[in-house]
């Protein structure tokens, strides 16, 4: 978050800092100011305002009024920042940056989740983030109620279809996973078809099976193979018009890379006391 966070200074103030506040406003001058959620939305990045402030605003005092995962309707102040003018001024945008963009994707997370949680599925995330924003917008997704996949290439085997073909088959690819790590990752198979279904089931040692761009119909058949013998994953195509149908198939998860890159931003402001 540190390193994000940096950047981000560095982009806005670069090194002659905020040349308006610093030419109008004295050194010395002290504000409150307000941060409104001018729409409602799932709260995400009141951690990253207070490392924010603790990094880049050393005289401004942070009041948290909400917190991370609370529900907040128009007009509502999550935060009260008090203290020198030019330095609120100065994170102002940087802080509203990450917080409307953190806030969209734990809404659009929540929003999702709703219409499924008559069912047991569970709703993840994928790789498909804001090169550097991962772990916070993955944070944000957890904010939201979903939960997270893999965080990389790094910490899972996931044998999609270029592995596959690469590989010759899927039983070659699992075999060669099988051979070289030795349970020490979780193994997930993409499959277009129920013939790769259960030629990955027949494979063994599978944990989950994804099956990628299935209708409901296919998605139930899926199951039913897998039966006890992997975890399903429906993901491809999922939107908000069929989650509720593909949830309802009985999937142990659903995945979207709709909760982060497919987001509109919190409307979100900052707003000083006279």
């Amino acid at each position: 978050m540190d390193e994000i966070i940096h950047l981000a200074y560095q982009e806005d103030l670069a090194k002659t800092g905020d040349v308006t506040s610093a030419a109008c406003i004295d050194a010395k001058h002290k504000s409150k100011a307000n941060i409104v959620y001018r729409q409602p939305a799932i709260i995400c990045g009141i951690k990253v305002l207070r490392r924010i402030v603790e990094l880049y605003a050393p005289k401004v005092k942070l009041q948290e009024i909400k917190n991370d995962s609370e529900a907040v309707s128009a007009g509502d102040i999550a935060a009260i920042l008090r203290g020198n003018t030019q330095q609120i001024l100065a994170i102002e945008r940087i802080a509203l940056n990450f917080m409307q963009q953190l806030s969209a994707v734990a809404s659009n997370t929540f929003d999702l989740k709703r219409m499924i949680s008559h069912t047991r599925t569970q709703l993840l995330d994928t790789r498909k983030t804001l090169p550097g924003m991962r772990v916070l917008q993955k944070y944000a997704v957890k904010c939201g109620g979903g939960q997270n996949h893999r965080m990389g290439l790094h910490d899972m085997v996931m044998i999609k279809d270029n592995h596959i073909a690469a590989a010759g088959s899927i039983t070659a690819a699992v075999r060669a996973v099988q051979a070289a790590h030795n349970g020490k990752y979780k193994i997930e198979v993409e499959c277009d078809t129920l013939e790769q279904v259960s030629e990955a089931i027949a494979c063994g040692g599978i944990d989950v099976i994804l099956a990628d761009n299935m209708a409901p119909e296919l998605l139930t058949q899926v199951v039913q193979m897998a039966n006890g013998k992997a975890l399903v994953e429906a993901s491809g195509g999922i939107t908000k018009d069929n989650i509720k149908a593909i949830a309802e198939t009985g999937v142990d998860f659903i995945s979207m890379g709709a909760l982060t890159h497919s987001i509109k931003a919190i409307d979100i402001g900052l707003d000083f006391e006279s």
